[in-house]
């Protein structure tokens, strides 16, 4: 991941890398903010899940994992693709995660 200011310059700061413990991607598709929480969600498709970070905006230095988001009903196999977050009233609203279904045929190509 390499952060930007919010007019446009690198931080010169990166974090996650590649892999699959908390924290690494396989596969970083999307991210978003999620005002519910107040951290980052990151889209992991290749791990199948979504990752949630507490981010020090002023500096940064700060990208703490918090939580994931894995096991996803969506069916076996599903790629998270992309994740928006619907906003409500409040603290209410909704994560929408799309989703790639993986077809039987390319898990065998992948082996």
């Amino acid at each position: 991941m390499y952060p930007f200011t919010r007019d446009g310059k690198w931080t010169k700061k990166t974090w996650g890398g590649t892999g699959s413990e908390h924290g690494k991607f396989h596969t970083c598709h999307a991210m978003t903010w999620d005002p519910r929480v107040e951290q980052m969600a990151v889209s992991d498709r290749a791990n199948h899940r979504v990752e949630y970070f507490e981010i020090d905006q002023t500096s940064f230095d700060t990208f703490k994992y918090t939580k994931t988001i894995g096991n996803l009903p969506m069916g076996n196999g599903s790629l998270p693709c992309d994740i928006r977050v619907a906003p409500g009233p409040g603290n209410a609203g909704m994560a929408i995660v799309a989703v790639r279904p993986v077809l039987p045929t390319a898990r065998a190509e992948r082996r």
